[in-house]
């Protein structure tokens, strides 16, 4: 008798399991794995994403969350994490940016609230470095 091999939804399945428990290193193998079956699925890239960060591999989370935007611009929590992997890369310009989008577009939410702290600390982290960004609590 011949065995199924496992499908995009068994290895998403399995990946977001072992993310659940702390094993992100079996989490990012399975969800590798069901990024190559189908790289056009954003919360594929969005879970692997997030293993990625949990792992502290913040450079492979960043780019794993801009793909799960490139494919789904809407992603609220894609632009979230994408904005906490860039203020740890120190690419703050870029981190408020997307701070700003969620803060815009998902008004009322959590995010949008935490969007703002972010926002706030960033300026403050700015002013103290002599960066003056314009604006860093409006637009």
């Amino acid at each position: 008798m011949r065995q199924r091999r496992p499908s995009v939804q068994d290895h998403n399945s399995l990946g977001v399991h072992f993310y659940s428990v702390g094993a992100y290193d079996l989490a990012i193998a399975e969800l590798e794995k069901a990024v190559a079956l189908a790289p056009e699925v954003a919360s594929l890239h969005f879970n692997l994403g997030g293993a990625f960060y949990n792992k502290e591999r913040v450079g492979d989370a960043e780019r794993e969350f801009r793909l799960a935007l490139a494919l789904e611009p809407g992603h609220v929590k894609a632009h979230w994490f994408r904005g906490l992997c860039l203020e740890k890369m120190g690419r703050l310009t870029e981190a408020l940016e997307e701070f700003r989008w969620v803060r815009r577009n998902s008004t009322g939410t959590r995010e949008a609230r935490s969007a703002q702290e972010e926002i706030h600390a960033i300026g403050l982290m700015l002013k103290g470095s002599g960066a003056e960004e314009h604006s860093t609590d409006g637009s």
